[in-house]
């Protein structure tokens, strides 16, 4: 059987290892504090950055929804015109039918 000072030696070194490992947690969890911290504010950032680029995107899409409207208001009224056209041109070959004989109704 150890001697008291055999135990307390042991308990001694022992202290010593244990408190080495608590030196060393306490530097890794240091650093992963400083890791984390790291990270949220490269977080917070990138939240601020997808706000702008939402923000110019939505911009973006009124302006495109905006230019095709006037397209689509500029093709009616183009469209609006072609059937004026074809109105008018089905009017001159009516007048045209009208006004000239074919050969086989020569007298």
């Amino acid at each position: 059987m150890p001697t008291q000072e055999e135990r307390l030696s042991t308990v001694e070194q022992a202290q010593v290892g244990v408190g080495e490992a608590v030196s060393d947690l306490n530097h890794h969890v240091t650093m992963l504090i400083g890791i984390v911290q790291r990270q949220e504010w490269d977080i917070r950032e990138m939240k601020g950055s997808l706000r702008t680029i939402d923000g110019r995107l939505g911009s973006f899409e009124q302006n495109v929804n905006k230019g095709f409207e006037a397209l689509e208001s500029r093709f009616e009224a183009l469209e609006s015109r072609f059937e004026t056209q074809d109105k008018k041109f089905d009017q001159m070959l009516n007048l045209l039918n009208t006004l000239t004989t074919k050969p086989d109704q020569e007298a």
